[in-house]
Parts: structure tokens; sequence; C-alpha cells
């Protein structure tokens, strides 16, 4: 089920989609949401993410919201992955968050970096993610994964980034979805509006 044409995601400043200790919940990055399934179902996502990354935390790729409609008082889970600028470079980014959130970054994405400050440089690489199901002898995971590809397009690598593994532990009770979508942030509160672009999105169900 993939985007039948790259979708452009806006972001003003202070912005973000993050959860921590003691009480900070920000949740007013924009989602363009895609589909939602039974969690059950869910097999995969990958996408294709750039812009213009300049300002420190500037972000965006795919997002899996997880919730229990039927059980409003279930508190939501989620994981995103795509690209973060931090550092001073463009790194892939994943986050994911069951009562807070954790982050990690590794492999900066393919592009010139910033020569003069987290806030000056604009790099415009693209990155491609994929977050998948993936079993071995203990369960099944979420396993976040860089797609590396020759210049004729086709796959040469899968590098992985992280394993999530509590993505699908409430699986088999009653009521929990995910929702898949795209999102940007731009958590400082300068730099002016962020074009995120997204392409090549598929969802896969099992």
């Amino acid at each position: 089920m993939p985007f039948t044409t790259p979708l452009t995601i806006r972001t003003p400043p202070s912005t973000d989609l993050w959860r921590k200790p003691p009480s900070h919940n920000a949740t007013s990055a924009p989602i363009h949401a895609h589909t939602t399934l039974p969690l059950s179902r869910f097999q995969r996502v990958r996408a294709s993410i750039s812009g213009p990354w300049s300002q420190r935390y500037d972000q965006g790729g795919f997002v899996l919201h997880l919730t229990r409609p039927k059980h409003p008082d279930t508190q939501d889970k989620w994981l995103k992955a795509g690209v973060e600028f931090f550092g001073g470079r463009a790194m892939c980014s994943v986050v994911g968050t069951d009562r807070w959130s954790d982050w990690s970054v590794a492999a900066p994405v393919p592009g010139p970096a910033s020569t003069s400050g987290e806030s000056s440089g604009q790099v415009k690489g693209e990155v491609t993610l994929e977050a998948i199901r993936q079993p071995d002898e203990l369960g099944s995971g979420l396993w976040v994964y860089q797609i590396v590809c020759g210049d004729d397009g086709r796959e040469i690598e899968r590098v992985p980034l992280r394993e999530v593994t509590w993505f699908f532990a409430d699986e088999e009770q009653e009521g929990w979805r995910v929702s898949v979508g795209a999102y940007a942030a731009r958590p400082a509160g300068e730099g002016g509006e962020l074009e995120v672009r997204i392409g090549g999105f598929e969802v896969e169900e099992r």
C-alpha cells in the first residue's frame, strides 16, 4: 500500500514527538496518517526520507502509533524512525516510546555535512529505512534497518539499527491497533518552516 506520489510534510518550529520524565509529553508534530490496522496484521513499513536539515533535532520519517481505542485508559505507545539532525550531521534516528521515549542515532545520512555549526548548514541527503516484524527463537521483535541501494536502485545491504523487543508484546490482547504514517518535527524554536520529503512509502500486512 504505497503513497502514489512523494509526500511533503511541512512543520513549524517548536514541534516534537517525544515523551520524557518526569512529565514532558510533546505530541505537536504533524503526522500524515496512511493506514490503521490490527497490530497482529502488521508486517513492515519502508520509506525514503530527505530534507533541508539545519536546526538541531530537525527530523522526519515514519511513525507506528499503538493505541487500544476500546480501552481509553491504556497509554499509547509508538516508534518513529527517520532522519534527525544532531551534532551537525543528518543521522539515522530511531525512537521507541513505551512508558517514556528512548533514542538512538547512527549511520550518518549520505550527503554533505554541516561545516559551520548545528544551526547553519543544510543537509539534503536521502536515506531509506524499514521497520519489519522479525521473529527469532525467543519471539517476534520489530527491527529497524537502513536500506542501502546501488546505482541501479537495487538493495545491496540492510544495516541493522535497532531491535524494539516490546513492540508486539501486547498484540494478542484485544483491541491493539497500529496507525502507520509519516511525520516531521522541528523542536527548535527558530529557523522557520521545515519541509520533509517522504518517498517510496510502503506498508505491508501479513
